[in-house]
């Protein structure tokens, strides 16, 4: 299942999916799919993207990153806007506005500390993040972590829509200025 996979926008949360899925054994191949470029003038910027990275594309930016990691995982970069169905993979829609005509397996929201993971076999809505709360790098963290558990116990073969509030996971979150690292206590 984790072997291939297509990862359909590489922003805030499909960038750090990708990082982490990359550290995934199972892995082989890595699609990733964007046609915007880095934002300028953002006041903060979350891991992989920074100041020096503003105006190129998403997925040029995130290949070089993810090449840090592993030289054995097959990347394929795509500076387009997907509009078809993709049937040779496991999808992953981590765009801002979903529909199904790429037909993903899961769609994937992050909204401050609510992580919604949509695995229903027809989604209830195009968009399920309304983005009020800012970015935190813990909450972006421990998504990721959550999705790869997702899927690694294959909780979509069971369609349904899981939401997570991250609150609940993440006791006193804390940021260590230091090299950006969220140190966060466990329940």
């Amino acid at each position: 299942m984790l072997d291939k996979v297509h990862l359909v926008g590489c922003g805030t949360v499909g960038s750090n999916l990708a990082t982490t899925l990359i550290k995934v054994p199972e892995l082989k191949e890595i699609h990733l799919y964007d046609m915007d470029e880095t934002s300028v003038g953002e006041e903060k910027y979350i891991f992989p993207f920074s100041g020096y990275s503003q105006s190129v594309s998403k997925v040029l930016y995130l290949e070089a990153i993810l090449k840090l990691f592993t030289d054995s995982v097959k990347i394929v970069v795509h500076e387009t806007k997907i509009e078809f169905p993709v049937s040779n993979g496991f999808v992953i829609d981590c765009r801002d506005n979903k529909d199904t005509s790429i037909r993903s397996k899961i769609r994937v929201s992050l909204d401050g500390h609510l992580l919604i993971i949509d695995a229903l076999e027809r989604p209830l809505s195009q968009s399920y993040g309304s983005y009020f709360i800012g970015k935190d790098y813990c909450y972006i963290e421990l998504a990721s972590a959550i999705i790869i558990g997702f899927l690694k116990e294959e909780m979509y073969r069971k369609p349904d829509l899981y939401v997570y509030h991250l609150d609940d996971i993440i006791k006193k979150p804390q940021r260590v200025e230091e090299g950006d690292i969220c140190v966060r206590k466990r329940l």
